[in-house]
């Protein structure tokens, strides 16, 4: 995870939520109304999961950057957009940061914390991720065995949302979760043309 820091030489307090990840980048372009000072413009991204918290049951409080008295617990439970030009976050989203909706439609930190208790370590699937397109949403997996949808089709970034989207274990009350850690398949639906998720718990 400093990896990615140091070679875009960011200061730690940047991703200071980002846990023990094994979630592979999606590359996209997403079009923004202005973006360092230029107005309309397509940026290309890398979108990624903040993987699980290395500590375990444990949950000590963590100090990074300007970040003080981070629970460990809460290490991971993100989801970065990243512009890979500059290696500035464009989006953090995260329980606290008001851009997350659970299950119930809130973005109340309280709810929103219960529904996002897991590590988001799968691998995003966006769509379009065509050479020319442009991205407006993508889906990835958290450690739980739950589903979450990132839309980004506001060009204002401060508008863009992580919503809960599906729970495998829903109807599995007692069952031992599993991760969803591979990538969505994302398809069209050939008679409605409605984008189908396709995806399994590990």
């Amino acid at each position: 995870n400093s990896s990615l820091c140091k070679s875009n030489k960011l200061q730690s307090s940047d991703y200071c939520h980002l846990g023990n990840t094994s979630s592979r980048p999606t590359l996209a372009s997403v079009f923004l109304q202005n973006f360092a000072g230029i107005p309309q413009q397509e940026r290309s991204v890398a979108i990624f999961g903040g993987g699980h918290s290395p500590y375990g049951a444990s949950d000590p409080a963590i100090d990074c950057g300007v970040h003080n008295n981070i629970p460990a617990s809460e290490l991971g439970r993100v989801v970065y957009v990243t512009d890979l030009a500059s290696g500035e976050i464009i989006a953090e989203f995260r329980p606290g940061n008001g851009n997350v909706i659970g299950r119930s439609g809130s973005n109340s930190p309280g709810a929103v914390a219960k529904d996002m208790a897991h590590g988001m370590v799968g691998s995003p699937a966006c769509f379009n991720t065509s050479l020319g397109a442009v991205a407006t949403r993508c889906f990835i997996g958290d450690e739980g065995g739950q589903l979450w949808r990132l839309d980004m089709s506001s060009g204002d970034a401060s508008k863009w949302t992580l919503s809960f989207f599906h729970d495998a274990y829903e109807a599995l009350p007692g069952k031992a979760r599993a991760p969803i850690a591979d990538s969505p398949t994302l398809v069209l639906s050939g008679d409605t043309g409605l984008l189908t998720v396709v995806y399994g718990t590990g």
